[in-house]
């Protein structure tokens, strides 16, 4: 039934009636009271994604504003709501929302609207992780809110790096090569049959992403050639049921549960870990303080930085003619998403090596 939501919103003098019969004498007299009711209704706003690291900003003496980023967020709702809500943001003391609409109106059989906020951060942002709130209003009543994090994080790739993507399955893979500026286009199933890889001069693959590109294990000839002629091929962690022969190099992931006292570098001065960002072993394991479960792998051949106990990789290179397999067990897209610079500047490493 399409019943007026004003009377579910209980907006009507009579949703609430409090009565009470007075006796004066022998004549009685009833004394009547309404109180309206507000059913709160349901609807989420949410920052997708729900962390952003920027550019350091040029050390200037005045207060310039020297990059635009946009946030975007989704608000849902039932689909038989409709009605005007507000929105309102509140950012730290250095970001500057640009003009966005602030009042929407939520139509009948839609139950989802994106919100995308342009905002500009300046040299006045301090360091470290802020956060940045959105709230979503009815009547002057708040019914939903989300918070994101922001912080100052360098993550510079070369301009020459150009990224073949096969995305994870969260998806953020994506959000973070956009923080960073990277040039990179997702790859098709079709694209590892018949493209041209060379066009890449890396081939990254998220975790879980062989789930949708069911042509990956068919393709050893051709990304053997794309390796031996320079390309660079980037593996993050992967789940068990990795096809066995997929790469031409000896790769099978294990699940193991670690803390960072647990782990060994072997290489300190390895290039994956110095350059273009001297990474300190100390900040990159301080996410990992607490039991973790970490992708590790067997790989072979390996030059091997960051072992497990059980001697399984979590940070590798293996060169292959001119070019080489990178493997990073580390659980890099959930330690960028809660900005550990660290991992941001070895995504940028291997991105760039």
């Amino acid at each position: 039934m399409d019943i007026d939501r004003t009377r579910l919103e209980a907006t009507m003098p009579e949703s609430l009636v409090f009565a009470a019969e007075i006796v004066y004498g022998s004549v009685p007299m009833t004394v009547t009271s309404s109180v309206p009711l507000w059913e709160r209704p349901d609807l989420k706003i949410e920052f997708h994604p729900d962390f952003f690291f920027v550019p350091p900003t040029a050390q200037v003496e005045v207060d310039k504003i020297v990059s635009a980023m946009n946030w975007k967020a989704i608000i849902t709702k039932p689909r038989y709501y409709h009605g005007t809500v507000t929105l309102n943001l509140e950012t730290p003391r250095g970001v500057f929302a640009g003009a966005y609409k602030q009042s929407w109106q939520l139509d009948r059989d839609r139950v989802t609207e994106t919100v995308r906020i342009p905002f500009s951060v300046s040299n006045l942002l301090d360091m470290g992780v802020q956060n940045q709130s959105i709230t979503l209003a009815v009547d002057g009543r708040v019914v939903a809110a989300d918070t994101g994090i922001l912080r100052i994080a360098s993550c510079k790739l070369d301009d020459k790096v150009t990224i073949g993507l096969m995305p994870d399955t969260t998806g953020l893979l994506e959000d973070i090569l956009r923080m960073a500026g990277a040039n990179y286009r997702p790859l098709t199933d079709r694209t590892l049959q018949t493209g041209d890889l060379e066009a890449y001069t890396v081939i990254l693959i998220g975790s879980g992403a062989l789930r949708d590109y069911p042509s990956f294990q068919l393709i050893t000839g051709r990304l053997e050639d794309y390796l031996r002629n320079g390309g660079s091929l980037v593996l993050l962690g992967q789940p068990s049921d990795w096809p066995q022969g997929a790469l031409p190099v000896a790769f099978t992931p294990s699940i193991e549960n670690v803390t960072a006292v647990e782990l060994l570098n072997r290489l300190p001065q390895a290039d994956l870990i110095s350059r273009p960002y001297a990474i300190s072993d100390d900040n990159l394991l301080s996410w990992m303080q607490m039991r973790r479960r970490v992708s590790a792998a067997e790989i072979s051949p390996a030059e091997k930085v960051h072992v497990t106990p059980t001697g399984a990789t979590l940070l590798s290179v293996t060169k292959l003619g001119e070019g080489q397999v990178i493997f990073c067990g580390f659980p890099l897209v959930e330690m960028v998403s809660e900005l550990n610079v660290e991992a941001i500047h070895l995504l940028a490493n291997i991105l760039n090596y």
